[in-house]
């Protein structure tokens, strides 16, 4: 009986690479916290969009800017949540300290450029596919919400949106779930399909070229561990 009782409590609380203890139970709550505060309302949304049961159209500047401040209190709920975890930025992939943008910050933009012309490749031959299947010219839809007609306000915007994205679910979501698994592929997997989720409101065939996107971004970032040229490389899709 002691035996049992010992064995459910070893599946409980996993051992990192720095010694620390950790209860897995209260980790995926905290995981699931804040994906619930930054990630909850946008996947509704979408849901309805795609069902056809929420209508698509322009909106004011005002809720652009209620967006931007939503996502940089997701941001700061993580922050919060590491720091009652005893992680810093360095264990999701962001060094940017003086020495980092003197020598470092300029290869991460190059390396962002390369990333996106890989994917940009890649989705190209995903369009030639699709046209050879007779699917056609795929075009996202569902997408007037996201016009933003004053140009600063929409770079904010933009600029925001590819850090929380990435600082959440690559950063934070991606290391969480390779640190409770010890499964970089499982990661990977998850974090792409989530990722993409959130995205079904621009229809069924866009999603392959989303998916491929979000995807890139995974294998990069278990790969390398550096967060900063997945954040750009958004940014530019973003800005497209």
């Amino acid at each position: 009986m002691t035996d049992i009782i010992t064995s459910d409590i070893q599946k409980q609380y996993i051992s990192t690479d720095n010694n620390k203890v950790i209860n897995k139970k209260r980790r995926i709550f905290e995981l699931f916290l804040i994906l619930m505060v930054g990630f909850s309302i946008s996947e509704v949304k979408s849901a309805f969009m795609f069902l056809g049961l929420y209508k698509n159209a322009e909106i004011p500047e005002v809720l652009h800017i209620l967006a931007i401040i939503g996502k940089i209190t997701a941001i700061l709920v993580t922050l919060y949540i590491m720091f009652v975890q005893e992680r810093n930025l360095k264990d999701i992939g962001l060094n940017i300290n003086k020495k980092y943008w003197v020598k470092e910050f300029y290869k991460d933009i190059l390396k962002a450029f390369l990333i996106t012309i890989i994917i940009l490749i890649l989705e190209t031959l995903i369009g030639f596919l699709l046209q050879f299947l007779g699917v056609g010219q795929v075009k996202a839809r569902n997408t007037d919400f996201i016009h933003i007609r004053m140009l600063v306000l929409f770079f904010i915007s933009m600029s925001v949106n590819a850090f929380f994205e990435e600082f959440i679910v690559r950063g934070y979501m991606m290391t969480e779930i390779e640190l409770l698994t010890n499964n970089k592929y499982l990661a990977i997997i998850i974090t792409t399909l989530f990722q993409t989720s959130y995205h079904l409101y621009q229809g069924l065939y866009p999603l392959i070229g989303i998916s491929v996107i979000f995807l890139v971004f995974s294998v990069y970032f278990a790969r390398s561990k550096k967060l900063m040229p997945v954040i750009i490389s958004h940014f530019i899709f973003d800005i497209l």
